[in-house]
């Protein structure tokens, strides 16, 4: 009886070990498969849906955003104080580069600059009259009909004279630079942004009368984060969402690799604008193709 029992017993067990075996030989088996597809894998070219999530990237944009100022801006007023007399243009007016914005009061100035130019028409008279003794005197020292010491006399009064035309014209310059002062004109071309009101007012030295932008072209400046310094780069077209919904092209000028306060780098591009579409001032949307 208990022969028959351990019989019975024993067989279940040896049979499941046999299972066993077999389950685990057919996972090793299975897993060996795997790792030769994964290898096959690898040596295959890559799929249409791999090529299309790298052309995803490559394609990818860069958002910037920034306000647009103008390219270039100044300030504008007299290097001296004046009454100022005539102002020759209007808020909103495109002016040249050298063109006449204002003018002071300048009586006193070109008195002064004629007092000047007599100065320097008498010092050169003198000069000539000093020559003149000068050439005398070495000819009636060839001669010895005078003494050595005349000649040398004479030449000197011939080096003052000069040196007294020199200081006549310097004096001379420097009225006529005080007179074009009370002029004033604009440095480069732009539109005015801002005009004094009227005239007949005391103006001092250096005091901002005009303001002078150059709208035509402008400069977007914005910054990107210190993990996108190197995807943008100087030269690369960059796409400006104007105010009216359109777009306008601008080119990178300068990526300054160096972050601000902010931890970000500087970024400006060039945005031409000859027909006024953008709006200097404003806050601009843009995006760069990343290569």
């Amino acid at each position: 009886m208990s022969v028959g029992l351990s019989y019975r017993l024993v067989r279940p067990l040896t049979t499941c070990a046999l299972v066993l075996g077999l389950s685990g030989s057919t996972a090793a088996a299975h897993d060996a498969d795997l790792k030769r597809e994964a290898r096959a894998d690898r040596s295959l070219p890559r799929s249409a849906a791999g090529q299309d999530a790298a052309a995803a990237v490559s394609g990818a944009t860069l958002d910037l955003a920034g306000d647009l100022r103008p390219e270039a801006s100044a300030d504008l007023g007299f290097k001296i104080a004046g009454q100022l007399i005539y102002v020759k243009v209007e808020r909103g007016q495109r002016v040249k580069r050298g063109q006449l914005l204002a003018v002071l009061s300048d009586g006193e100035a070109r008195a002064q600059l004629a007092q000047t130019e007599a100065a320097v028409a008498q010092s050169r008279a003198q000069l000539a009259l000093a020559r003149d003794n000068e050439a005398r005197a070495a000819t009636l020292v060839a001669a010895n009909a005078a003494p050595g010491s005349q000649a040398i006399a004479v030449k000197l009064q011939a080096e003052t004279a000069e040196a007294a035309l020199l200081q006549a014209q310097a004096m001379r310059d420097l009225a006529a630079t005080t007179l074009a002062n009370h002029q004033l004109k604009a440095p480069f071309d732009g539109t005015l942004t801002k005009v004094p009101d009227g005239t007949g007012m005391i103006v001092g030295p250096g005091a901002p009368l005009f303001r002078l932008e150059a709208l035509d072209k402008l400069v977007l400046r914005a910054s990107v984060t210190e993990a996108d310094v190197d995807r943008i780069h100087v030269g690369d077209e960059v796409m400006i969402e104007s105010n009216n919904g359109g777009k306008v092209a601008g080119k990178v000028r300068l990526v300054l690799r160096s972050l601000d306060s902010s931890r970000r780098a500087p970024v400006e591009v060039s945005v031409p604008n000859p027909d006024g579409r953008l709006i200097a001032g404003s806050y601009v949307r843009a995006s760069s193709a990343v290569h």
